[in-house]
């Protein structure tokens, strides 16, 4: 179930990365994993980052940039996993409580970084984030979900089958009960 959801949340947040490009493409909001990688170059010690350039060249940035993006689907990946992990209903409240701590963490490295943008611009990644934790969130179990697996699990003995009045041919009883599967 976790690695569903896990697949989920790396999906979702690419095409969070792809909706962020076209917006920065028309200046409306900042490419957030730019800021991230700026913020990983501020945060490395000067020997180190002198180093990395003197020995990669121009390559350097795009590596920067490269482990950025990585970083961030890595972290999406690893929100849908622990909302499946943890049992995370699917709710408004949930998403817009997820929304805000990834506003939260990008407005950071912004800050770090010294790119922090307009409040236009943060409006507009906020109402991104929430469509990103809304499509993060179809992946999550639900209440009814579990209720149908606990009723479903029974149906799949032949002994129950038998004793319900239903056919014993594997899957008979289990089809005409829970149709809206």
């Amino acid at each position: 179930m976790w690695v569903r959801s896990a697949t989920a949340g790396g999906l979702a947040t690419s095409a969070l990365l792809g909706v962020d490009y076209a917006l920065s493409q028309l200046d409306l909001a900042p490419f957030f994993p730019l800021d991230v990688a700026q913020a990983g170059i501020k945060l490395t010690p000067g020997f180190v980052a002198t180093q990395g350039i003197d020995a990669l060249g121009s390559g350097a940035k795009v590596l920067a940039e490269a482990t950025a993006l990585l970083v961030v689907v890595l972290g999406g990946a690893a929100i849908g996993a622990f909302a499946a992990r943890w049992q995370v209903q699917r709710s408004w409240s949930n998403v817009m409580a997820l929304a805000a701590v990834a506003l939260a963490l990008v407005a950071g490295a912004q800050l770090v970084a010294g790119t922090l943008p307009d409040a236009i611009s943060l409006g507009v990644l906020a109402v991104s984030f929430v469509g990103w934790g809304r499509s993060i969130s179809k992946s999550w179990p639900t209440r009814l979900s579990a209720a149908r697996w606990e009723c479903a699990a029974p149906c799949r003995s032949r002994w129950w089958r038998s004793r319900r009045g239903a056919s014993t041919w594997p899957g008979s009883y289990a089809r005409s009960r829970y149709r809206a599967w």
